[in-house]
C-alpha cells in the first residue's frame, strides 16, 4: 500500500462501513513501523486491503475490506493467507469482527481463527458488539 492508493481505499472503506476510516487514518498507518498493510489488484484497480499492527511477536488485523464488487472471490481469504504467510514465525493473530457479520466470521473460522470473547459496543455509532477472534500461530 502506498499513497497514492488511498483514494482506492477510502472509497472501499466508504462502501464496507457505516463509521468509514477516513483519509488521513490510512495515511498515519503508512508511518508506522510497526504497521502492516497489504492491497489486493486486479488489472491495477484495487480491490480489497488489510491494516494490521505487528507488537511484541502479535499480529492484530484493524481493518479490512474487499470492494462490494469482489466480494465472496477469496480475495480476503488471499490477504489474510499472505498475511499468515508472511508473519509465520508470530506467536498470535487476533481481530474484532461485527456480532452480525456471519460471512466474515465463517471465513475466519475457516482460516483456524477461533472466537474467544466479545467486546460490548465496539462498534459504538451502530452500538453493536465485537466479537473477538484468534489464531495462534506458534508455541
Amino acid at each position: 500500500m502506498q499513497k497514492g492508493d488511498l483514494d482506492q481505499i477510502v472509497n472501499i472503506e466508504r462502501m464496507s462501513f457505516l463509521s468509514p476510516w477516513k483519509w488521513e487514518h490510512f495515511q498515519s498507518e503508512l508511518e508506522k513501523d510497526f504497521g502492516i498493510s497489504i492491497i489486493a489488484e486486479v488489472d491495477q484497480f484495487i480491490v480489497g486491503y488489510l491494516i494490521g499492527w505487528f507488537v511484541a511477536n502479535e499480529i492484530h488485523i484493524g481493518n479490512i475490506a474487499v470492494h462490494p464488487k469482489w466480494r465472496r472471490k477469496g480475495i480476503g481469504e488471499m490477504m489474510i493467507q499472505k498475511l499468515l504467510t508472511e508473519y509465520k514465525s508470530c506467536s498470535l493473530v487476533q481481530l474484532e469482527v461485527r456480532f452480525s457479520n456471519r460471512a466474515a466470521r465463517s471465513l475466519y473460522r475457516k482460516l483456524g481463527f477461533y472466537e474467544i470473547g466479545i467486546r460490548k459496543n465496539y462498534y459504538t455509532f451502530e452500538r453493536e458488539d465485537a466479537v473477538l477472534m484468534e489464531k495462534r500461530l506458534s508455541i
